[in-house]
């Protein structure tokens, strides 16, 4: 569970990020707002919030999209993105690239490149995932396997369907996942489920019980 104090600051930014808003305009009301607050408090504090996810940045890039770090150096420069910093992250794509087109088995050497570079813009435990697909467009499924796909698209598509009658406890299930989370993301199932790491389960739900919401009746 992440919580934040409503104070009069966090009402302010709540009311800039109406709509989506620059950094440095959200920096600048702070400053001409609370002028004896020293901008490296200011700052923190909206680090602080994107840390916990009440602001969301357009620089975080949705799970749906194919090729994250490059989504991520587009949108950095449309920003006020210092040239070192994109520089340094083209020098990483560029590594990623070449990485990518070695044979599988193969590239330890340009892998362990690849990681000292990462970690000297910002070294972390664990600084890139690996993942290995297959892009064989000539992959053939069998009936079975093609129907079961395809009743499960029906499904997906059936609970997708507008209804005149909306589940309010769901709407609200909704609203707290876009609230956590944001737009176009993909998570963890059980994690999301999880009362304390996630967001538990819809109120209805008996198991597993959602310990984190009250339903409340009128």
């Amino acid at each position: 569970e992440v919580s934040v104090r409503a104070t009069s600051v966090f009402h302010l930014i709540n009311e800039l990020c109406g709509e989506c808003v620059a950094y440095h305009d959200i920096i600048r009301s702070l400053t001409e707002n609370y002028e004896n607050t020293p901008i490296s408090k200011i700052n923190q504090y909206v680090a602080d919030l994107i840390d916990k996810e009440f602001l969301i940045s357009n620089l975080r890039p949705p799970m749906t999209v194919s090729d994250q770090f490059q989504y991520l150096i587009a949108q950095a420069e449309s920003s006020r993105i210092p040239n070192e910093l994109l520089q340094a992250c083209r020098k990483i794509q560029y590594q990623i690239d070449e990485y990518n087109r070695i044979t599988i088995g193969e590239g330890e050497d340009q892998y362990l490149n690849l990681i000292e570079t990462m970690n000297e813009l910002i070294k972390t435990s664990s600084p890139l995932q690996v993942d290995t697909g297959l892009g064989d467009s000539s992959i053939q499924l069998d009936n079975e396997t093609s129907l079961a796909i395809s009743e499960l698209a029906s499904m997906f598509t059936y609970m997708a369907a507008p209804s005149a009658e909306r589940l309010d406890h769901l709407e609200k299930y909704k609203n707290v996942f876009l609230e956590r989370y944001g737009y176009e993301r993909e998570v963890p199932l059980l994690e999301m489920l999880c009362s304390n790491a996630g967001i538990g389960a819809p109120a209805t739900y008996t198991n597993p019980v959602n310990e984190f919401f009250e339903e409340i009746s009128f």
